[in-house]
């Protein structure tokens, strides 16, 4: 139940970070300069300049994330994509994006990790893979159709419901 708690304050935290800063609807970067001023920038061609701030920032993110992914199970996600979008200028494009690849490293630790102490059960995430690369494809191209902001929206409103789930799920065992 603890963990579940936990859980639900990270959502609770992230829809909170997104809601703030769906406020800003980038086009270009130089606009985005005039509009946001955020710790880690990224130069004319979206690449990150690496001071030490954002190093100390873009570190302290992957260390959070390694340790509720560890501790949870999940959380990747819903951690890097409002903490992208609080502390860089990317489109929601490249936050997605970079989720996804975190996500993915980090959760191959995790699978080496838990396959190491015999606890993944091989037949179900194999079928859970197919199902959610199958899921991926649909979702990448649905997404090239969709404004950003309507992706945004879309993430917090999943998010929300997920909070909501959680939170019935909480109440309901005390």
């Amino acid at each position: 139940q603890y963990l579940m708690m936990i859980f639900l304050a990270i959502l609770v935290v992230g829809i909170n970070a997104m809601l703030k800063n769906m406020k800003v609807s980038p086009v270009t970067l130089s606009e985005l300069e005039k509009e946001k001023e955020v710790p880690c920038k990224i130069d004319e061609k979206g690449y990150f300049i690496w001071d030490k701030k954002a190093f100390s920032l873009i570190g302290l993110m992957g260390l959070i994330i390694g340790f509720f992914s560890g501790l949870l199970g999940a959380a990747g996600g819903f951690i890097v994509v409002p903490a992208l979008s609080k502390i860089t200028k990317l489109t929601i494009e490249a936050i997605t994006a970079t989720s996804l690849g975190v996500v993915a490293f980090v959760g191959t630790a995790n699978i080496a990790f838990s396959a190491s102490k015999g606890q993944l059960n091989w037949d179900i995430g194999l079928w859970f893979t197919i199902g959610g690369a199958i899921g991926m494809i649909f979702g990448s191209k649905l997404s090239e159709k969709v404004s950003p902001k309507l992706l945004q929206i879309f993430y917090v409103s999943i998010s929300a419901l997920t909070a909501i789930g959680l939170l019935i799920s909480i109440v309901k065992h005390y």
